[in-house]
């Protein structure tokens, strides 16, 4: 498999995929944190409930949960329109999508 290299942001503007793979990935964050707050609200009155028995009204622990399935659908829409360039960029040999660790080239195994 040939190497790919990694694009920073800098030079997006040149590379033959439009709208580059790596500007999905930043659309997609809000929608995480999203995801990751309504999570972080959520749990802790689903554990306040099960451990004191308090009653919240119906809709108070709920609408985290309705939060975190909404920014979910957003989240899987983004996935669904960043798969396509993220994969004709990996054919023409280089990516705008950031890895932790990247897997290592032929020379590396």
């Amino acid at each position: 498999m040939a190497e790919v290299r990694f694009v920073p942001r800098s030079q997006w503007d040149t590379l033959p995929v439009q709208p580059p793979a790596g500007m999905w990935l930043i659309r997609a964050v809000p929608f995480i944190k999203g995801i990751l707050a309504a999570l972080g609200v959520g749990a802790p009155l689903a554990l306040i409930d099960a451990a004191t028995h308090y009653a919240f009204p119906t809709w108070i622990p709920l609408v985290p949960l309705w939060l975190a399935i909404a920014l979910c659908a957003g989240a899987m829409v983004i996935a669904v329109l960043a798969i396509r360039p993220y994969y004709a960029e990996r054919k023409l040999g280089y990516t705008t999508w950031p890895e932790k660790d990247p897997a290592p080239g032929p020379s590396g195994r």
